[in-house]
């Protein structure tokens, strides 16, 4: 239906008179024609139900109003009465109300991850793709001496001295490696990183979070005890190196001791003595004296011996790394090459597949490998043969070699104590050792800023993990 100007200026006149009171009196006194007043009763419902007064409309506007007002000064508490009689006007209170508790909910959770992300200790920093800066928190803030706000929109490289790729981190990127972050002021902190990017909902492109914990004084004491280990080597260099010179007197006048007491033998042997002390110092010549000379002299052997593994660990202690890239494959090839014999005489039985690379000081690391599997080799259960296996596990960063074994095993009371020097997990047995060589490997695996362990059951065999890096590094 098209309406005309005229038409419409006859539907408002239809609607003032039906709300007039010329109206209302015709419908009192029933001077409307039935057909009149059921068609003017049909129109009169459509409109009412369609039609809002305006002073409705006012009031509820009012009432929208300071409802809205007070959502803009972050108070959700006010909710609007569904106290119109117009489904329409109904419906628009409900959405504001919901549009309330929407913002309610939305600040609640801002102000709790806000609480969060400055109530943290470590500082907290977030930027764009481009390296910008877009928040850092109270911790942030205090540690490098700024306002808050003063490093929005700061490139990073205003606090961070080194330069990082982040598009090149995965997530949670981290590592042990020590940057430096500059205050305000120009002084230097030490920290260690966590990089993670990720993706904010009103946005395409990747930010990224930065977590710095401040290792200024934990360095500071890994400094100190660094200071305090050279000194402790150089007082065992120096121990271990002047008391050879009084070791070497006493092995040297032990052997002349020796050759006194075979001259005093020849001499009495030619002297006419009484056959009673002839017997006693035949006794004297030929078993007491030869067996404490023995003795003295076994003893200044094994001081020896311990006082050379001393001064080997002091002089790895001084030693530098030559780091390079180290073929894990050929290395284990010449550490079997070198114990090719005893592979041999005991029948060993050694499996190993293709290892990763790693970086490190090959020299050093032959040492490593040659100790475990000698000692593997040392320390068989004679009931059994001898199987030795090779395997490794490849991390982000490091490189994870297992070495085990079928052996005599070590109990699990013992586990924390092969380490330390002079220790032997059996002084009594035969094969026993010094009690240098697992102390001095993990002298060399620390220099290469890796680990070891190892698990063991007695009566079953061991197993021993080296953990290696897989990308250059730099010795400390």
């Amino acid at each position: 239906m098209k309406f005309s100007h005229t038409n419409i200026e006859e539907f408002i006149e239809l609607i003032e008179y039906l709300h007039s009171a010329e109206y209302k009196t015709a419908r009192k006194e029933k001077t409307l024609s039935q057909e009149e007043e059921r068609e003017l009763e049909k129109i009169e419902e459509l409109i009412n139900k369609h039609y809002i007064p305006h002073k409705e409309v006012e009031r509820k506007s009012d009432e929208f109003y300071e409802t809205l007002l007070k959502f803009a000064q972050h108070d959700y508490t006010i909710q609007n009465e569904l106290d119109s009689a117009h489904d329409t006007i109904n419906s628009l209170a409900i959405a504001i109300n919901l549009l309330g508790e929407e913002l309610n909910n939305s600040t609640v959770t801002t102000y709790y991850l806000n609480d969060i992300f400055n109530s943290m200790k470590d500082m907290l920093i977030t930027i764009d793709k481009q390296g910008y800066i877009q928040s850092v928190n109270h911790s942030c803030c205090e540690v490098l001496k700024y306002s808050q706000g003063e490093l929005d929109k700061k490139m990073i490289s205003t606090i961070l001295e080194q330069e990082i790729v982040f598009a090149d981190l995965s997530n949670n990127a981290s590592s042990d490696q020590i940057y430096t972050l500059i205050a305000k002021d120009d002084q230097q902190i030490s920290v260690v990183l966590g990089i993670s990017p990720f993706v904010r909902g009103d946005e395409k492109e990747t930010s990224y979070v930065i977590i710095a914990k401040d290792m200024t004084e934990i360095k500071n004491k890994q400094d100190i005890i660094t200071e305090k280990n050279k000194q402790l080597e150089n007082y065992l260099y120096i121990t271990t190196h002047d008391l050879r010179t009084p070791l070497v007197n006493i092995q040297g006048y032990g052997g002349r001791l020796e050759k006194q007491a075979n001259s005093i033998k020849c001499f009495l042997e030619q002297c006419q003595l009484e056959p009673e002390v002839k017997q006693n110092l035949d006794k004297l010549t030929n078993q007491d004296m030869p067996k404490t000379l023995d003795i003295i002299l076994t003893s200044v052997t094994k001081m020896d011996t311990l006082l050379n593994g001393l001064l080997h660990i002091s002089r790895t202690g001084k030693a530098r790394l030559v780091i390079t890239k180290v073929n894990m494959n050929l290395l284990f090839d010449s550490v079997f090459y070198a114990n090719h014999y005893l592979i041999q005489q005991h029948n060993v039985e050694i499996n190993i597949g293709d290892v990763p690379d790693c970086y490190g000081d090959e020299n050093f690391l032959n040492q490593v490998f040659s100790n475990i599997i000698s000692n593997a080799i040392k320390y068989q259960n004679t009931s059994r043969k001898l199987k030795i296996e090779i395997t490794a596990e490849t991390k982000p960063n490091t490189v994870i070699y297992s070495i085990k074994d079928n052996g005599m095993g070590i109990a699990e009371r013992h586990l924390d104590k092969i380490w330390n020097v002079f220790f032997r997990v059996d002084a009594a047995s035969p094969q026993s050792g010094e009690g240098i060589g697992l102390s001095f490997v993990k002298r060399i695996v620390h220099k290469h800023k890796g680990k070891i362990w190892a698990k063991s059951e007695e009566g079953k065999g061991s197993s021993f993990f080296i953990e290696l890096q897989q990308k250059e590094f730099t010795e400390e």
